[in-house]
């Protein structure tokens, strides 16, 4: 079942203030709502037609967001979708979407072009040909992992497949969007 749904074309979902993106709520019905994540100086923006013409949410360095998700919900594999676009100056650290524990993925880290599967005490890693850094096309991005699988698309193109020796455990209480844990990893 979907665990957690962010859809910034549904208006009734977002909490503004102004432009300012307080709160993203949750469409699974899990309450699982997007808020700004630790030392977040500023809050993510909605930009009406900022993406392709159509509504966007848009996250600046300092403007990483967090949904909780208690530790166990992922047991045997997770699939996420997000569609995005890359603008501005490469960050050295950039995670689109990550669950971290301890900056160790728990199970799941998608940055730059690496990608790791983890237990949050010990992982294993892989080098996809989609780097985040540089995708500044509009991207449905979609991966799935399991135990032993990361099997990742781009626009429908396969760019990243491998079995893995798992460190596969769910160990984490949130998912981070353009963030992994750090003060230093932004999207």
């Amino acid at each position: 079942g979907i665990q957690l749904w962010l859809d910034c074309q549904d208006l009734t979902t977002l909490v503004l203030s102004g432009n300012s993106l307080t709160q993203w709520n949750d469409k699974s019905g899990l309450g699982r709502n997007a808020t700004k994540f630790g030392t977040s100086s500023t809050n993510a923006t909605y930009n009406p037609t900022g993406f392709n013409n159509l509504p966007a949410i848009q996250i600046n360095i300092g403007q990483e967001l967090s949904a909780p998700m208690p530790s166990g919900t992922i047991v045997t594999g997770i699939s996420i979708f997000v569609i995005f676009q890359k603008n501005g100056a490469v960050n050295p650290y950039e995670a689109l979407v990550t669950r971290t524990y301890n900056n160790i993925p728990a199970p799941i880290d998608v940055y730059n072009n690496a990608r790791y599967q983890g237990n949050g005490n010990n992982f294993v890693s892989g080098t996809s040909s989609f780097n985040i850094q540089t995708a500044t096309g509009l991207n449905l991005f979609s991966f799935t992992v399991t135990s032993n699988l990361w099997d990742e698309y781009v626009n429908g193109l396969s760019v990243f497949n491998a079995n893995i020796t798992s460190f596969f455990v769910d160990n984490t209480n949130a998912i981070y969007i353009g963030t992994r844990m750090s003060n230093t990893t932004h999207f």
